[in-house]
């Protein structure tokens, strides 16, 4: 089961949450950097809909983390973090500066677990209960410079 959700780019959050991400793409194409064709083109290709789990949606994902858009999600059943994006060298300030702004608001807390996952390096990176969650992710990022977010309620 998923709770929160979110769409970053940069230094903006979309809040997403009680929504499909994938819908927020469909929506806003131009924003995502692809178009309405595109989308059609990969429902049809895969003979799916992007709201169904499957191959057309993996694909639009990955290309939309291509852009710079990086992914979080939070299940309760089990109950973690999730936050996908293209590569860590290249998104680790972004993901640092959103776990900041996430802890200071109370949405995470420091024992929360933390699943990172980079689809074109292969990054997987877990931060269980058991070996510190989000308080370690931080202090193991500590070197990592934040960057001020800006927040966007995009239900």
């Amino acid at each position: 089961m998923q709770k929160e959700g979110y769409w970053i780019n940069e230094n903006i959050i979309y809040d997403v949450t009680n929504n499909i991400h994938v819908r927020k793409i469909k929506e806003n194409p131009s924003i995502f950097k692809t178009t309405e064709n595109h989308i059609k083109n990969l429902e049809n290709q895969y003979n799916e809909k992007m709201e169904q789990e499957g191959k057309a949606r993996e694909i639009l994902i990955k290309e939309v983390s291509r852009n710079r858009w990086i992914r979080v999600r939070h299940y309760t059943k089990p109950d973690y973090w999730s936050i996908q994006f293209d590569e860590w060298e290249k998104r680790k300030e972004t993901v640092k500066s959103f776990v900041e702004w996430a802890i200071n608001l109370v949405i995470m807390t420091l024992t929360d677990e933390l699943r990172l996952y980079g689809y074109f390096d292969g990054t997987l990176i877990e931060y269980s209960y058991m070996t510190g969650g989000i308080k370690r992710f931080l202090d193991d990022t500590k070197e990592i410079k934040n960057k001020p977010m800006k927040y966007v309620d995009w239900n």
